[in-house]
């Protein structure tokens, strides 16, 4: 992905998308001209500008005679009397250049339509191909750290602050270092957090994190690693309702950008201090 930020991207998703665009096909011609304003394309919910580089052809040119003027062989190679040489030919590699398609589709009234730029047609479409449009591209990962290199952790929840320090082979509560900590649990809550996904970015980027509850949030979790990285993962108690994906909104401190955790995938990165202790 290239804008609205650079990031990686899920193949499988992309490619998909592309074979449905270049194989494209209208369920029906719901009109051969007329006001897009009627299919809601004055407006579309999406607009789609899709650039092929078409094959490369080959073309057949005569090729350059050869120049023997001078050399020992000159006699051998000039045709017989009564011969005919062979017209000389070489195959020459042409590309054509790149084409651009633009084309609008829009949902009106539970249908789905598209219309081409250069053409007045417009299509109804299948709303697998509609959904397509709006799936989410970029690869799930939200966090990215070695847990093998964590050397302190912190969780908050509200006003309540956990912090752990990992020395030698051992973790250790920070504010009170001889509480036994049962560091097998420390270690797969890192693993969790290493494993978080989401199945939804909503803000790329995120001007205003008010917006989301993020100006102030109600969970944090941060990750210090021993090369001196932090990772600072913020999590806002208001949810994502009026949308298809229900999740938490949240964001990593410095990526400007928010996305969607479910209410499940919270609960495995957040733990109380008894749940933590040895027993």
């Amino acid at each position: 992905m290239t804008a609205p930020v650079t990031a990686p991207v899920r193949e499988d998703r992309i490619n998909k998308l592309a074979q449905a665009l270049t194989s494209l096909k209208g369920t029906s011609v719901v009109a051969e001209g007329g006001e897009a304003s009627a299919f809601g394309l004055n407006a579309p919910s999406a607009a789609v500008k899709l650039t092929c580089l078409p094959p490369a052809e080959f073309r057949v040119e005569p090729a350059q005679e050869p120049d023997v003027k001078g050399r020992p062989d000159e006699a051998a190679a000039q045709p017989a009397e009564g011969e005919t040489r062979p017209a000389m030919v070489k195959p020459v590699e042409v590309q054509p250049p790149a084409q651009t398609f633009d084309l609008a589709v829009a949902e009106h009234d539970g249908k789905f339509y598209a219309k081409r730029a250069d053409r007045p047609a417009i299509v109804e479409v299948a709303k697998d191909f509609y959904d397509q449009l709006f799936a989410e591209f970029r690869t799930p990962e939200v966090l990215d750290f070695d847990p093998a290199k964590v050397n302190r952790l912190t969780l908050r929840d509200g006003e309540q602050t956990l912090a752990f320090v990992h020395k030698g082979a051992t973790w250790q509560y920070e504010p009170a270092p001889d509480l036994p900590i049962d560091g097998k649990k420390l270690d797969a809550l890192l693993g969790k957090a290493k494993d978080l996904k989401t199945e939804r970015f909503v803000a790329c980027p995120a001007d205003d994190l008010a917006r989301f509850g993020l100006a102030s949030p109600q969970k944090e979790i941060v990750i210090t690693t021993d090369d001196g990285g932090v990772r600072r993962l913020q999590i806002s108690a208001q949810t994502s309702e009026g949308l298809p994906d229900k999740g938490h909104y949240a964001t990593v401190e410095g990526r400007g950008e928010v996305f969607l955790l479910t209410p499940e995938l919270v609960k495995t990165v957040t733990a109380s201090l008894g749940e933590l202790e040895k027993r």
